[in-house]
């Protein structure tokens, strides 16, 4: 008798810019996959989560995705690498995040690979927040990757209506899937009361890049200290060296040297901040998904000042959780404060409105149940093909 050939486990591939940003937003779904009985796969710039990532069973291909750099050379090494690491592991479902890989990684899995393509649109970004020749010509190249990308084994995920939209995907089809975000557990984020007493603490917390709108923060807290309201703005996030973009950590010493504005570096524990807050503030101008930081704030019960831009007005409807303030209207965020810091109990009120609207649309277990369900439809289609 011949005996019989070991069962191999299904795999599923993602790629991811970094390894800290797979850890902090998407590793759930890597859960999700491995209680489904999927091996996980990750291609990602493996650098300071590499133990955490190997403790939980998935297996790691370093392909050193370098942001914010355009150089022919290194885009097609990199898509040559991707290429050879799918015909070598046949993965069944090969799930890309962000716009920058679905243009690279998703393009070549289209051709590369007979299994199924998730594509994960997480924001619009940089180049439908500038409008100049190279950013009109990066529009028109995005859109055409999204048309070619488009076939009976091809899915996409959106953090927003606009950013389907943007692109040209019918979110009415059953192809596109629209999530809250990536995630956030109820019981990571406990709602406590906010302190009535003065100062009202204003936190932001975020990756520090121009486009998250820290600068206007810190101009909209210093319009309303000189106003004369006890208004206090902690900095949580670090500079990002890879974007063009980043404030540099002379910009937040600086500004930690004003009255009323503290840089405090990284946090590993947003729930802390939002403990010790009173409101978050995150005053973005370019393109977001459906911002994290402002799903934990109003999971913490947390009133939100942020700006009318897609994803960020998914969480705030002006008036009732928050306030929505047109991006880069200093005057408009600051007389935003202004109000909050004139009646605590209206800032408690959209705290806990922010709350309820968490707990309604935001959920973790609206995003994990949503992709379980993909995840668990294409195995078994995979299954059936068989």
């Amino acid at each position: 008798m011949v005996p019989a050939e070991p069962k191999t486990r299904p795999k599923i591939l993602f790629f991811v810019t970094e390894d800290w940003f797979f850890m902090s937003h998407f590793v759930s779904f890597a859960r999700i996959a491995t209680e489904l009985g999927m091996e996980v796969l990750l291609c990602s710039s493996i650098n300071e989560k590499r133990n955490e990532l190997e403790s939980l069973g998935i297996r790691l291909f370093d392909i050193k995705i370098a942001r914010g750099v355009l150089n022919l050379f290194r885009i097609l090494r990199l898509m040559l690498r991707v290429r050879r690491i799918i015909k070598a592991e046949q993965p069944e479902i090969i799930h890309v995040v962000s716009l920058s890989l679905v243009l690279t990684c998703a393009v070549v899995a289209r051709f590369a690979s007979k299994g199924t393509l998730v594509c994960a649109a997480t924001g619009l970004g940089y180049i439908w927040t500038i409008d100049n020749l190279a950013t009109r010509i990066g529009r028109v190249v995005i859109g055409w990757a999204f048309r070619l990308l488009e076939s009976p084994r091809t899915f996409f995920f959106f953090e927003n209506v606009d950013d389907a939209r943007e692109l040209g995907v019918n979110l009415d089809g059953d192809r596109a899937i629209l999530l809250s975000g990536s995630g956030v557990e109820l019981a990571d984020f406990p709602p406590r009361p906010a302190n009535p007493s003065n100062p009202l603490r204003v936190a932001i917390v975020a990756r520090l890049i121009r486009t998250k709108g820290v600068a206007e923060a810190v101009a909209a807290v210093r319009k309303a200290r000189a106003a004369g309201y006890d208004v206090v703005l902690d900095i949580y996030g670090k500079p990002d060296s890879a974007n063009p973009s980043s404030y540099t950590e002379e910009d937040l010493h600086a500004w930690s040297r004003e009255p009323g504005i503290a840089w405090h570096g990284y946090t590993s524990s947003p729930a802390t901040v939002w403990a010790n807050s009173d409101a978050a503030i995150l005053l973005s101008w370019g393109g977001e998904g459906l911002p994290r930081t402002l799903s934990e704030a109003a999971a913490s019960a947390r009133a939100i000042i942020t700006t009318n831009v897609p994803g960020c007005r998914a969480v705030v409807c002006d008036g009732i959780e928050g306030f929505l303030v047109p991006p880069r209207d200093v005057d408009a965020a600051a007389a935003a404060i202004i109000r909050l810091a004139q009646d605590r109990t209206l800032c408690a009120a959209m705290g806990r409105a922010a709350r309820v609207k968490f707990e309604r649309e935001l959920a973790a277990e609206y995003t994990h149940g949503k992709v379980r369900s993909l995840y668990r439809k294409l195995m078994e289609q995979r299954h059936s093909e068989r």
